[in-house]
């Protein structure tokens, strides 16, 4: 039965069987994971979660996990990257100064030099 679903939805998406790709959305980087006594033992919502697997064809899917996600979103790289930061508490802030920004003084366009002057001619 399953063979006869993934040959429709190849038909579905004019690509070939061998061309379907099983996809987490979200990816699994970016979920939360369950830890039980230090150890990591899934993910919420379920890695296996039917709700959360898609199939998509095999360039898409490296679309959606490399380049631009979906829509607008980032890709799923990006994702997990931040998510990784977020729960490790890493805080990107702008380093603060002890002094204030200095203006950059104005240069006119005329050379600095002096050129020597011109000999009379007699």
């Amino acid at each position: 039965m399953l063979d006869r679903m993934l040959e429709m939805l190849a038909q579905e998406l004019r690509c070939e069987v061998s061309q379907l790709h099983l996809d987490h959305d979200p990816a699994l980087g970016a979920r939360q994971k369950l830890v039980k006594g230090g150890v990591h033992v899934g993910y919420f919502p379920d890695a296996n979660d039917p709700e959360f697997l898609i199939y998509r064809e095999k360039h898409a899917h490296f679309i959606k996990t490399n380049v631009r996600g979906i829509g607008a979103q980032h890709p799923d790289r990006v994702l997990i990257k931040k998510e990784r930061k977020r729960s490790r508490g890493v805080i990107t802030k702008k380093a603060s100064r002890p002094w204030p920004k200095r203006k950059i003084q104005w240069r006119s366009s005329w050379p600095k030099r002096k050129f020597p002057k011109r000999r009379a001619i007699r």
